[in-house]
């Protein structure tokens, strides 16, 4: 009995040390793996309005007030409302952003409102919805400019 406790201990023990001491790349690629808001760089978003491409300093623009937002909630999605988060009708054009992460393209869509905006996710056929404050999207909601 005495034995078994002693070799539980020295298992758990050296799992804890293990775990303790998993490199900073590691512990950064598994977070991404899970992460809800990724991050948008200039060569890796393609982004879009009303059907045009935005480029140059308001593609800019947009991709800093994203980095930038802060999450404020998650809405949960379920089968049964997926597709009133998927094709809304509210009459609120969305911006289009397309992230190239390697294996499959991660499609944003960003409804401005005046004081926060919905961000609707979709990767292959999975549909999370979550709303961010992002004052320099606010702006653009309200009329100001960016």
């Amino acid at each position: 009995m005495t034995i078994t406790f002693i070799a539980t201990i020295a298992i758990l023990s050296a799992l804890k040390v293990a775990v303790a001491s998993i490199p900073t790349s590691t512990v950064d690629w598994l977070l991404r793996k899970f992460e809800l808001h990724h991050k948008l760089s200039e060569e890796n978003a393609d982004i879009s309005f009303e059907g045009r491409a935005v480029q140059g300093a308001e593609k800019a623009n947009i991709i800093t007030a994203w980095n930038e937002s802060l999450f404020l909630e998650e809405y949960y999605v379920h089968s049964g409302n997926r597709e009133y988060y998927s094709n809304p009708s509210h009459g609120i054009s969305p911006i289009e952003i397309v992230l190239d992460t390697g294996k499959t393209p991660v499609m944003f869509h960003v409804y401005q409102h005046a004081e926060y905006v919905d961000v609707v996710k979709q990767v292959k056929s999975k549909v999370r919805a979550y709303k961010i404050k992002a004052e320099m999207l606010h702006n653009k909601a309200s009329g100001k400019a960016v």
